[in-house]
């Protein structure tokens, strides 16, 4: 069985999430016998390359196109997609399973169109909430988690927000644009910002359009997550559509066994640096309790982008808040096996935090902030604490009262949740495979009563 996995880059280049994800299943599903490769763009060049990443081949195919409005708004096709197509032809794989699409010149619709006209089986995995979300954090107007239905105007209303046309001329222009949209008028056609504003609602409309194209061209999506499997039905996915499949975990080593919590509490933040992480709301949070009884440490890239200096900043005179540069992926449960809590005060939905899982495998708790990528994992007073949405009183409150009474912290360490190793994942998505091409019915009920998920 030939499994290519696409997706707009992979490792070592970029080392984001989804390329970890990726490298890590198709690692484990070569284990299980298939042939996997990587399809991804080479960006900026004319030239199409191979290469091979610890055992998976990579084919770069040529994308020289400019990533202009029309090629964003989905007007126009990239210029690779000739070229993406002929290596489809070339390889003939048995199921092509997109790690993500995106606007622009990356792989995106017309990818999924062209694999569906030469009969390849589709998969297609959610990563991000963007498949739903124009803004793509399910933040209503920045301040409150969206429920996540696509309604035109609504929408069109936080995508304002976010691009901070507020007041009078945020009501001008949406009265415009429902105006224009009651005779449907599309402004976004025309090339000029104003046009794009006042025809939003029409991209809004796209946006559903294309969701409800996607689900009909793919044999399966696979939500990471319950919270994203229900608001892909509610935007019109069919149930029988979707499969959830949970994040995995490379196979962890063996942590050492914790000391208890005691004051100072140990506290750790891993991740970017930026506002989507809230590293400013923890500092802030910080700066509210005795140093003494509690110490941070960050670790996340260093960076010279305005937000990652201010918070650096802020930061200069606390002898209790040590930045620690980056980590190397394979070394961040042991890292975090020393720690007491892991803080995680995301301001926007994560869809499933993989430093989460993480810490659950170090055998730490986690505090977060309540968006649904927190708080589908997290379960307020057991294995960890949430609160309040972008709130740094909330946060520092929960702080005070687990630096006041740490054996709070020891309590929750039994119910932390076993996590899924990938090998497991792997498995999972064979399987998946097989349904598809095969449907091979009875062997997959029997494996099933071992590795619930697949159905």
């Amino acid at each position: 069985m030939k499994i290519i996995f696409s997706l707009n880059h992979f490792l070592p280049g970029s080392l984001a999430g989804i390329e970890v994800y990726t490298y890590n299943l198709a690692h484990h599903l070569q284990q299980l016998g298939l042939n996997v490769l990587v399809l991804i763009p080479n960006f900026d060049c004319d030239e199409t390359k191979e290469y091979s990443y610890k055992g998976i081949k990579v084919i770069q195919y040529a994308e020289n196109s400019t990533s202009n409005r029309e090629m964003i708004l989905g007007n126009t096709k990239p210029d690779g997609l000739a070229l993406y197509t002929a290596i489809l032809e070339k390889e003939r794989p048995d199921i092509l399973h997109f790690q993500e699409l995106s606007a622009g010149r990356g792989v995106g619709i017309y990818h999924v169109r062209a694999a569906a006209a030469m009969g390849i089986k589709i998969l297609l995995t959610c990563h991000l909430s963007t498949y739903s979300c124009q803004t793509g954090n399910l933040i209503y107007k920045q301040q409150e988690p969206c429920d996540g239905i696509i309604r035109t105007f609504r929408c069109t209303a936080c995508v304002y927000e976010a691009r901070a046309i507020t007041g009078i001329k945020s009501v001008a222009l949406q009265t415009g644009a429902k105006l224009l949209y009651a005779t449907g008028i599309d402004t976004s056609k025309l090339n000029s910002s104003l046009g794009t504003a006042l025809g939003f609602p029409f991209v809004v409309d796209k946006k559903k359009q294309i969701l409800t194209e996607l689900a009909g061209l793919s044999d399966t999506i696979i939500s990471l997550t319950r919270w994203y499997q229900h608001i892909l039905q509610e935007n019109g996915v069919p149930a029988n559509k979707i499969q959830y499949l949970p994040q995995g975990l490379k196979e962890s080593p063996v942590v050492a066994e914790h000391t208890p919590a005691s004051v100072p509490v140990k506290l750790v933040f891993v991740g970017r640096v930026s506002k989507y992480k809230g590293v400013h709301l923890l500092i802030e949070a910080m700066q509210q309790l005795p140093p003494d009884k509690i110490s941070l440490n960050i670790f996340g890239p260093v960076t010279e982008d305005e937000y990652a200096v201010q918070c650096r900043s802020y930061s200069k005179n606390m002898k209790n808040v040590y930045w620690m540069g980056s980590i190397p992926s394979e070394a961040v449960v042991t890292m975090l096996g020393g720690y007491d809590l892991l803080c995680l005060p995301s301001t926007f939905s994560e869809m499933s935090p993989l430093v989460i899982q993480e810490a659950f495998a170090a055998g730490i708790p986690v505090l977060a902030s309540n968006v649904y990528g927190n708080a589908e994992q997290v379960q307020d007073g057991m294995n960890g604490w949430l609160f309040d949405f972008k709130s740094v009183a909330s946060l520092t409150e929960k702080l005070m009262m687990l630096i006041n009474n740490p054996a709070i912290i020891d309590a929750a360490k039994a119910y932390i949740p076993s996590t899924k190793p990938f090998s497991e994942l792997a498995v999972q998505h064979m399987l998946l495979y097989q349904k598809i091409l095969f449907q091979v019915e009875n062997n997959l009920a029997l494996t099933e009563r071992e590795l619930p998920g697949v159905k």
